[in-house]
């Protein structure tokens, strides 16, 4: 501002003052350095914004497998357990037939027809 009032006041065919030439050469280079600065800012930025949208690409894409992983994990799970009751199936109709001898096969290990585990 100072050395624009400084400008101003002279006429047009007086040559500027010492002082308003090394202030306007100074304010060049502070606006030299601000417009640097402003590129190195907006390519910061525009990195982060790439970094953050691959983290969240990422995220999902690792939350989608443990979440397949899950499925199948429980989908193991289930078919263990289906062969565990079998073999317990198999284990206690000798045993209820023992202490039950007019036990019918279709009511269930636990007495209820169409229970749980029919046998």
């Amino acid at each position: 501002m100072v050395l624009l009032g400084a400008l101003a006041g002279q006429k047009a065919t007086e040559q500027p003052q010492p002082q308003a030439l090394s202030d306007l050469k100074e304010m060049q280079q502070y606006n030299k350095h601000l417009k640097e600065s402003l590129q190195k800012l907006e390519h910061r930025v525009t990195r982060l914004e790439k970094d953050r949208d691959i983290t969240g690409e990422n995220y999902v894409t690792k939350w989608h497998q443990e979440k397949e992983e899950s499925i199948s994990r429980l989908a193991r799970d289930v078919e263990e357990m289906k062969v565990n009751l079998s073999k317990l199936q198999e284990l206690l109709l000798p045993l209820l037939g023992e202490q039950h001898p007019t036990h019918e096969p279709s009511t269930s290990v636990f007495g209820t027809p169409g229970g749980f585990m029919t046998l």
